[in-house]
């Protein structure tokens, strides 16, 4: 019984035995698997390869020459490959040599690359140089060849707003809202157009921004702190619009009712200070376009001159004459002093309320 028992345990234990060679094969593909999926950074950012690991260590630790050495090692053994090539040019660029970059930035900016791990190194020699245009450029390219890929679209947003472009900002703003129905980018769309109107004007893009904002509704109640921050983005942007188009009876019932949106208290006291400054502001410049305008006559030198407004007398000539009792001379009906023109008591104001220059220019105003 022991012998057979002993027999059955080496029969079944040799398949066994036979399994470590098939086992070990598996683990290692399961690992290289491993690695592929791991390529990703924590930042969602494509990590660089381990040949190129040491490059970024040695930038990190402030060793520019031996980075550089490294860049130019992998690139001997690579010439072709773009990552070698935008991370080398990225290295000459923190080392002085800008010719030399640029060439190898413009090798690599006719490849027009998808990559976005190559277009970033790109972008940070291009970046470091200023030429704001040629990471828009780069970055278009890329979209135009992977329309599809959200990513580099949103890597295209981030390049026009570096550079300013605020209508290209607005479209493709829009065609991601279109293509991939986020939210956010209808909010970068909004933000795009309420800063083009101090410069182009309303015209009709007030008219587009109160439609679009009918697709970003102000969340209620917000409990979680990203909604809360969302909703907080929302009513700064509908605040903005009714801003904008004047409708700051609106703008502060809106205000009122969504006060718990706003993080700090002081921002709350801010805006309403800034709503109804510019809400009496616009009252009093309507009103004082609707008053008629009064000419005021002035002489050479820069005083109130006498009008002249003919000869007519203020009252009747055949009134009597004012008694002697009185000490001002008016008449006893408490009007002018007969015998005086306009003129003569327009002279005599002046001669009484204006002392000076600076009482002249307060009068002006």
């Amino acid at each position: 019984m022991v012998g057979r028992s002993t027999t059955t345990a080496a029969r079944s234990e040799s398949p066994q035995r036979a399994l470590p060679k098939s086992a070990a094969t598996g683990n290692a593909a399961r690992r290289r698997g491993a690695k592929s999926v791991g390529s990703q950074s924590s930042s969602g950012r494509p990590a660089l390869p381990r040949a190129l690991k040491s490059i970024g260590d040695a930038l990190e630790l402030g060793h520019l020459k031996t980075a550089l050495e490294k860049s130019q090692a992998a690139l001997e053994r690579a010439p072709f490959n773009n990552l070698n090539r935008a991370i080398h040019a990225m290295n000459l660029e923190l080392m002085g040599r800008r010719n030399e970059a640029l060439a190898l930035c413009q090798e690599v900016k006719l490849t027009r690359t998808t990559d976005l791990s190559v277009l970033s190194h790109l972008a940070a020699a291009y970046r470091r140089m200023g030429m704001f245009r040629d990471i828009t450029e780069v970055y278009e390219a890329a979209y135009e060849e992977a329309p599809s890929r959200e990513d580099v679209g949103r890597a295209l947003l981030l390049a026009l707003v570096g550079e300013g472009q605020l209508q290209k900002q607005q479209t493709l703003a829009l065609k991601l809202f279109r293509a991939h129905e986020r939210e956010s980018y209808l909010r970068w769309a909004i933000t795009a157009i309420l800063l083009q109107v101090p410069s182009v004007g309303p015209h009709r893009s007030l008219e587009l921004v109160e439609a679009l904002l009918q697709h970003v509704p102000i969340p209620r109640p917000p409990s979680p702190l990203g909604s809360r921050y969302e909703a907080c983005i929302a009513l700064m942007l509908h605040l903005s619009t009714m801003r904008q188009q004047g409708k700051y009876h609106y703008a502060l019932d809106l205000l009122n009712h969504n006060v718990d949106l706003v993080p700090l208290l002081g921002d709350v006291a801010r805006l309403r200070i800034r709503l109804m400054t510019e809400s009496a502001s616009s009252n009093t410049v309507r009103q004082a376009n609707n008053m008629p305008v009064t000419p005021v006559a002035t002489s050479k030198r820069g005083r109130l001159a006498p009008v002249d407004f003919g000869e007519e007398e203020f009252g009747d000539s055949s009134e009597e004459e004012p008694s002697r009792g009185s000490p001002s001379g008016h008449s006893a009906g408490g009007g002018y002093p007969s015998g005086k023109t306009v003129g003569d008591i327009v002279e005599v104001a002046r001669n009484e309320f204006i002392r000076c220059p600076e009482d002249l220019r307060r009068a002006r105003e």
